[in-house]
């Protein structure tokens, strides 16, 4: 495969992953013996090429301020391969060593619209390659056009086959997915648009708590814990201000507030919260849904090398599944709609998920609100290691235990659209064991609602 970029002026390039495969022996393809293909991944300045077109072209048509230094054929018969159609039955050799006579440079940009896209070696070719360009063309008049400046990194290809998707009806076969997640092969912004406007909170959405109420949910989730005897623990708390009447309970008698905890944001665990049979179930749905790789937040980077599945569909309606999901809102009063769905965890030995916030910026302007609470559920002891650190926490740790559950903010009290950077937190790695769990996160508003309309999540 040769990963090739198609670039138009100073606006958003388009990578180009060209497959195309061809038995041909000719002069140019014994010269690529030797030579090793370009990949995806590659950073060598000569697999940097911007594809016009693959037609030969002569010499005198080339205007040479359209192309950077670099494009240049670096064999004399370059062009006499090119007439011969030589760019389209060797590509591994001539798209990277005779890149001016297959015409495969162009005008140096800074961004992209999406994954690298797919042309397959067959009939699709051309047409592929024209939803292509077409592409390019729209995606130039987006990025011209202010209208568009909100939604510009969410208008782009988010498949390497939208491309080919896009053939034909496609884009009307399933807009649902590719008008919102092919948008550049669909040409589909305004659709991007009218969605990013429907995703955003009007004057009447409800909050699950205002300003200054954290306090008042902690305390009552502490309270109903106890209730129900799930032996709730303070790790971490508020100094505790007096009762309105100037009284308040000592320490060894409120559970909410016992002796000797840190002064801080709520850190908070409960026993026993899940049963046995819950965890057996979810641990279960994992396995046929499929762990993946964690993303860390949209990205899959190396600060997070466990799996996940997530609990949706089937999963989500399991009678099981649903008991445990009215279980936290019961104990919670936050109302089930605001949670996503459980994300389902694995980490073997030497994983880990590095220091970070649950808390995401971009959340606060969209339908759901950011998330209020992590319920984050340990379905087994670990052999060693694995436990849950909080940094700034003096290093407060809690150790994984079947049934368990851990429970923090993300955001402050006094501003329940602010980060609480205090309780950043690490996955501590997994040194003998597997660990298994699952997030449960509590937004501030509906997130169920705007995730079934395609909004940001």
């Amino acid at each position: 495969m040769t990963v090739i970029r198609l670039r138009t002026g100073p606006v958003a390039a388009l990578l180009l992953c060209v497959c195309i495969f061809s038995s041909s022996a000719t002069a140019a393809s014994a010269a690529a013996a030797d030579d090793s293909v370009c990949t995806a991944n590659d950073t060598r300045e000569e697999c940097s090429a911007a594809p016009l077109d693959n037609e030969s072209s002569s010499d005198d048509d080339e205007d040479d301020d359209e192309f950077p230094a670099t494009c240049v054929d670096e064999h004399d018969d370059c062009k006499m391969w090119s007439d011969s159609g030589e760019c389209d039955a060797n590509p591994n050799y001539m798209l990277t060593h005779c890149r001016r006579s297959c015409k495969v440079c162009g005008i140096i940009d800074s961004n992209d619209f999406g994954k690298p896209q797919q042309i397959p070696r067959s009939n699709d070719f051309e047409a592929v390659k024209e939803i292509v360009r077409q592409s390019t063309e729209y995606m130039k008049r987006i990025n011209e056009d202010e209208k568009y400046e909100a939604v510009r990194n969410k208008c782009l290809n988010q498949h390497p086959d939208c491309s080919l998707w896009a053939l034909g009806s496609g884009c009307d076969d399933n807009p649902s997915y590719m008008k919102q997640h092919c948008a550049p092969a669909c040409q589909s912004c305004d659709h991007i648009l009218r969605l990013d406007e429907k995703c955003r909170p009007g004057p009447d959405a409800k909050n699950a708590i205002e300003n200054g109420g954290l306090d008042v949910l902690f305390q009552t989730i502490i309270d109903g814990a106890k209730e129900s005897g799930y032996d709730p623990m303070v790790w971490s708390r508020p100094t505790k201000m007096p009762d309105d009447d100037g009284y308040s309970k000592p320490c060894e008698e409120d559970v909410t507030n016992p002796c000797n905890v840190p002064d801080g944001p709520w850190v908070v665990t409960l026993e026993n919260f899940i049963s046995e049979k819950e965890v057996d179930t979810l641990k279960g749905w994992g396995s046929k849904l499929g762990y993946q790789r964690s993303q860390a937040g949209d990205q899959i980077i190396d600060v997070r090398t466990s799996s996940q599945a997530w609990c949706t569909a089937r999963c989500y309606d399991d009678p099981v599944v649903a008991e445990l999901r009215t279980r936290i809102h019961d104990l919670t009063q936050i109302p089930e709609a605001n949670s996503e769905y459980l994300q389902l965890l694995q980490y073997g030995e030497g994983q880990y998920y590095k220091q970070h916030n649950d808390f995401i910026e971009k959340h606060v302007d969209q339908l759901h609100g950011p998330r209020l609470l992590t319920f984050f559920i340990y379905f087994n002891e670990v052999e060693e290691g694995g436990g849950t650190r909080f940094p700034e926490l003096n290093n407060l740790t809690i150790q994984p235990k079947q049934g368990r559950v851990l429970i923090w903010p993300s955001v402050l009290d006094e501003d329940v659209n602010a980060q609480d950077e205090r309780t950043d937190h690490e996955a501590l790695a997994v040194e003998r064991g597997e660990k298994y769990a699952a997030n449960a996160w509590l937004h501030l508003r509906d997130f169920q609602t705007g995730f079934n309309m395609g909004c940001d999540s």
